[in-house]
């Protein structure tokens, strides 16, 4: 028995959610993590964990050890837990940090005392006491050369990671390390694979079996892409390397994202020598050892005269859109700024005639850094984009995280009138219990009031306003209609 509503035509209709992208992208608030004000969030890095539906946050400063900050999220904000800090004895830097989706997290930073030491560390979080639990950690690299430029560790295969290092003492080589994961308990079987050589943080991506690397070239200023395939163990099997010249990629990370389930991957950094920033999707031929495949064609996402510096993107595969954050300097103040992309075969598409959604802190008249960050809170199908501060009136290190809706979504549900009593196909006739008659459902309170959803299911809370009332639960199984 399903809601349903009136046409304009006086025919009915289920009750039905209907959602698309929004453009421009629209913000419903940020929320501060107050605790950071007094002190430095340079180093930082978040990730958003779907099981537990937890933002995790991972900051260092100065010699002071790495802290840890767990936040529930909901669909109003996050309520952020108490610091949680480790090795505070020691200085680190690089640090980043990936959820598995199951209540699973990898770290790693490096010592910023001691280049070869860098650190990786497993832990499960605990979203009632807003903490994660670590184990011990493993040293990784060879050392003396490891330096710093580390990618987000990668989850791939089952229990298996992939991170990527440039080695910057000697060699400029850029690493790419696999490991296995039984628990908090990693497993290094010393599985390097030398990719190219590399300045600044490799991109790291994988999908289906594929994980690509994407770094900014030492030698040529150009741009460097490989495709492994991963094995069930976590083994990398590369094809050969693909090298893009004519272009300067910024220093900061390029960013890579798979669009889609089948052979198409997008990369997007600031391209130096245009001055904008550049887009590309990509693919690959060849199973065991897969080679990069240049199908698609250059696109900006940023228009003629605007920089669009640390890009960040992810794939929302509800709207099959790419999300993209960048920065970019809006009223003499950097701001992140963030749109959607259209993806078209081997095609993506930026509206850059609409003006995008520029956000800041303005509580503390903060800019957003270049170590700002970009989540997908795949719960609530919005980005989260978070930053520590600068320049702030009040504070120079307050880090605030802002929610981004991508997505509208709309429902015919105000023109409720009733529940059908049967299930019927487009034109036949459809009888109706209207308000004052009951209707058969499932699993209700006795004396709750329910509420039609925006995709026709029935609630205690409402999913919109204005509420539609659907009426009173009689019993466990039956419902007066708009009483």
């Amino acid at each position: 028995n399903q809601a349903v509503a009136v046409k304009s035509n006086g025919q009915v209709e289920a009750v039905t959610a209907t959602t698309t992208f929004s453009n421009p992208v629209t913000s419903s608030g940020f929320v501060q993590l107050a605790d950071r004000s007094t002190q430095s969030t340079y180093w930082n890095d978040t990730t958003y964990d779907a099981s537990t539906e937890c933002l995790v946050m991972a900051t260092t400063s100065g010699s002071n050890g790495i802290h840890i900050y767990v936040g529930t999220v909901t669909a109003g904000g996050i309520s952020w837990g108490s610091k949680n800090s480790f090795n505070t004895s020691q200085a680190y830097r690089e640090i980043k940090i990936t959820a598995d989706g199951n209540g699973k997290v990898a770290l790693t930073s490096h010592e910023a005392s001691t280049w070869g030491n860098v650190r990786l560390w497993i832990g499960t979080i605990n979203s009632s006491s807003k903490t994660v639990s670590w184990g011990s950690d493993t040293v990784y690299g060879n050392a003396g050369t490891s330096g710093n430029h580390l990618s987000k560790p990668v989850w791939t295969t089952t229990n298996n990671l992939a991170i990527g290092r440039r080695e910057q003492v000697n060699s400029d080589n850029l690493i790419i390390e696999a490991f296995q994961i039984s628990g908090t308990s990693i497993t290094n079987n010393n599985h390097q694979h030398v990719i190219t050589q590399a300045e600044g943080p490799p991109s790291l991506a994988y999908r289906n079996g594929k994980l690509v690397s994407v770094n900014r070239r030492r030698s040529n200023a150009g741009m460097d892409i490989r495709v492994a395939n991963v094995a069930s163990d976590g083994g990398l099997t590369w094809g050969n390397l693909y090298n893009r010249t004519g272009m300067h990629p910024n220093m900061q990370a390029q960013s890579v994202t798979f669009v889609g389930h089948d052979e198409r991957f997008l990369v997007a950094f600031r391209d130096n020598t245009a001055g904008r920033g550049f887009s590309r999707i990509y693919s690959w031929t060849g199973s065991g050892a897969p080679n990069v495949s240049v199908t698609g064609s250059d696109t900006y996402y940023t228009p003629s005269g605007t920089a669009g510096s640390n890009a960040r993107v992810y794939y929302d595969d509800n709207l099959g859109r790419v999300v993209l954050a960048y920065r970019e300097v809006v009223n003499g103040q950097q701001h992140g700024i963030i749109k959607t992309g259209a993806v078209s075969g081997t095609s993506i598409t930026w509206d850059n005639s609409t003006t995008p959604l520029a956000v800041r802190n303005t509580t503390n008249n903060s800019d957003m850094e270049e170590t700002m960050n970009l989540a997908h809170d795949t719960t609530r199908n919005r980005g989260i984009l978070s930053s520590r501060g600068n320049s702030g009136s009040t504070t120079t290190n307050d880090y605030s995280s802002h929610f981004l809706d991508v997505s509208t979504t709309s429902t015919n549900g105000q023109s409720f009138i009733g529940f059908s009593k049967g299930a019927y196909t487009n034109g036949q006739t459809a009888t109706i219990a209207v308000t004052g008659n009951t209707t058969t459902q499932s699993s209700l309170t006795p004396g709750s009031r329910y509420y039609i959803q925006k995709n026709g299911s029935l609630a205690t809370t409402s999913d919109h306003t204005p509420n539609v009332d659907a009426g009173i639960a009689l019993s466990s199984t039956k419902l007066l209609i708009k009483g």
